[in-house]
């Protein structure tokens, strides 16, 4: 049976009070997070002036949700305020303690990014490549049935488009163990279409996912002979006492397959892809037109990118 066809979620706007106490009653401000269909905007007022930080949701980075002694909730991305240090600040409506708004902004974030972001981009060209290649088969049936001999063309090598299953991996390192008395953990879990790292202490949780086609680059690196590590956009990590080499390269291993297949290599592949047996069918379809007795419409001549 063929696959369901790829249905675009459409989105509407949505507002959020993400207004903290101290904005509120030292600034006499307010932060609010309006979510439009194709991008996130936060406005800050305070009493003496204010601010607007628009983004579409391709450009929010990680969405990462922070919780803190069981009920201080807070989220972090591309959109919080900038510290002195250039480090994201962490947005916590209220006095910190509205976790349910603060998990259903995340939700809707991570929701749309998905949809109108990395992701839903590399799902939308692998839905137009399938379209395509079923209408050149087509094209290709109406022809031999007409008695029409299929022009021949430069075949382009066929790009895969592998599903990767989901895996996961205790990444803790021994520091971490050591601060947190044995209680905290980090777990890597690698989804069919992004990463996401967990990570967890006696009082706190933080929650950081990103697509694969943002982690930037993925780096193995080995020191004293034994200490093995490997370092993205997530950070670093380097499981146990930093000794694991063959967990380590069967992370990097990992990544870099999945970056390239469901990032932005892979991405271009299937864009090549499409474009070359866009570019086959309109001698095919002149050929159909002629043997028919169609009149050829006269059509712009097509500007080639490469």
């Amino acid at each position: 049976m063929a696959d369901e066809p790829l249905q675009a979620q459409q989105f509407g706007t949505e507002e959020f009070d993400v207004t903290d106490c101290g904005t509120q009653f030292c600034c006499c401000g307010s932060n609010i997070l309006t979510l439009e269909p194709e991008e996130a905007v936060l406005k800050t007022t305070t009493c003496i002036g204010g601010s607007t930080k628009r983004l579409p949701y391709g450009d929010l980075g990680s969405v990462e949700k922070l919780e803190a002694c069981g009920c201080c909730a807070s989220f972090r991305s591309n959109l919080s305020p900038d510290d002195d240090k250039g480090n994201k600040v962490p947005i916590s409506p209220g006095c910190g303690c509205s976790g349910e708004l603060v998990t259903n902004v995340v939700e809707e974030l991570k929701a749309r990014m998905k949809e109108r972001g990395n992701t839903g981009n590399i799902l939308r060209a692998e839905e137009a490549l399938k379209i395509l290649e079923a209408m050149t088969a087509r094209v290709d049936a109406m022809l031999v049935h007409l008695g029409v001999a299929i022009p021949a063309v430069p075949h382009a090598s066929e790009h895969t488009a592998p599903k990767f299953d989901h895996k996961d991996y205790d990444v803790t390192d021994c520091c971490h163990t050591l601060s947190t008395c044995g209680i905290g953990a980090k777990l890597l879990n690698l989804e069919p279409e992004e990463i996401q790292l967990i990570t967890t202490t006696c009082c706190s949780k933080n929650t950081s996912r990103r697509p694969y086609g943002e982690l930037g680059s993925v780096t193995v690196t080995r020191c004293c002979g034994c200490c093995v590590s490997t370092s993205s956009s997530l950070g670093l990590i380097s499981p146990g006492c930093g000794c694991q080499a063959e967990v380590v390269d069967d992370i990097n291993k990992d990544l870099e397959e999945r970056m390239r297949l469901r990032g932005d290599t892979g991405n271009i592949q299937r864009q090549d892809e499409t474009l070359h047996l866009a570019r086959q069918q309109n001698p095919k379809v002149e050929k159909l037109c002629t043997k028919v007795g169609v009149p050829l419409a006269q059509a712009p001549a097509p500007q080639r990118m490469g």
